[in-house]
């Protein structure tokens, strides 16, 4: 118990280190010119690596601390390593809109983790091994379901409602669902 400040703060604190620390090479072209596939790009391949980690940490039996300390951490830090494909992607769409976009993402965000502790402990009744497996499992396919569906629908292309030169409001709006 007398660990538990440390084992809560390691992981934040690596993923902090990778985003500041040396930079590894990543596409960096003129934003305007960014392709929808590059958008993607940015976004794909981490969250896949985290809820790699995610799942093994599912399995690690009981009574070995250490090893699953290694896998929250290296679940953790593959975040420091995100492309930023999610706000760059909100940015492009958004264009002259977007520090507003991205104030109610970083909301949503905010209410995430408040609300996220409490379904955890909603689905926790025990703490046992089993339960905290349903919880890594769980949260490793909502992160790769909800990437692959980003990454489908991820555009570079500004929204229409961007357009200063459509003055009619009707031909601003942008349909929820443009199947292409």
């Amino acid at each position: 118990m007398e660990k538990t400040g440390w084992s809560a703060a390691l992981p934040v604190l690596v993923q902090f280190i990778v985003k500041v620390g040396p930079r590894r090479p990543q596409l960096r072209p003129n934003p305007r010119h960014l392709r929808d596939d590059q958008v993607a790009h940015l976004q794909l391949d981490r969250p896949r690596r985290s809820a790699r980690f995610m799942i093994v940490l599912a399995f690690v039996p009981k009574g070995h601390p250490t090893l699953g300390m290694v896998l929250i951490t290296l679940t953790t830090s593959m975040f420091g390593f995100n492309g930023g494909g999610f706000n760059k992607c909100a940015a492009l769409v958004s264009r002259q809109y977007s520090h507003f976009v991205l104030a109610n993402i970083q909301f949503l965000w905010c209410l995430a983790m408040l609300i996220c502790p409490v379904l955890v402990g909603l689905l926790l009744h025990k703490g046992s091994v089993e339960e905290w497996r349903t919880i890594f499992i769980l949260h490793a396919v909502i992160l790769l379901v909800t990437n692959g569906i980003f990454c489908l629908l991820a555009t570079a292309k500004p929204a229409t409602w961007t357009d200063k030169s459509i003055k009619s409001a009707s031909k601003r709006r942008t349909p929820w669902l443009r199947l292409v």
